[in-house]
């Protein structure tokens, strides 16, 4: 079974006028929720094989703390370009090209596409406040022959998980 963690950055910062849009960093919140985030999913078993994020700061940022708290390796992170305000094709585009030999695997981006891409595979519309993370089970052999709906779909809020 292939399982899929689809997160939303955490809270960021708007920055200056001038600061361009994938240089916007996490704010304080942002930080101590992805850090927390990272702990509580390691606590419901999450142990991705492969880390794939966008390059913008505050999906780094986000994927690093979420790290940490999985004991994955921060220098495995595979930046994707392509996950940046990526639509939800792209992003199941990024996910499909994945190795077969992969079980688990974990993308770190932004709205609307993750919550777009939440929806395609799963069926429903998922409200993805910053930092939430849906689990996904999907009974297939290869990413890229996804069997959907998934077998299961989780939604951790960090208003609702972390209390």
């Amino acid at each position: 079974m292939k399982q899929l963690w689809l997160v939303r950055h955490a809270k960021s910062d708007m920055g200056p006028p001038s600061l361009p849009d994938i240089e916007r960093v996490l704010n304080a919140s942002g930080l101590e929720t992805a850090a927390a985030m990272g702990g509580f999913l390691a606590g419901q078993g999450a142990n991705p094989e492969v880390l794939i994020a966008s390059p913008a700061l505050r999906a780094r940022q986000t994927a690093e703390l979420l790290c940490r708290g999985l004991s994955y390796p921060v220098g495995n992170i595979q930046f994707e370009k392509a996950v940046y305000e990526a639509l939800p094709e792209t992003l199941l585009d990024v996910i499909q090209k994945v190795s077969m030999d992969v079980e688990r695997l974990m993308l770190v981006g932004h709205n609307p596409g993750i919550a777009s891409l939440v929806h395609m595979l799963g069926g429903s519309l998922v409200g993805m406040s910053t930092c939430t993370v849906v689990s996904m089970g999907f009974d297939s052999p290869d990413w890229d022959l996804l069997c959907y709906p998934p077998k299961y779909c989780k939604v951790w809020n960090p208003g609702e998980v972390l209390g």
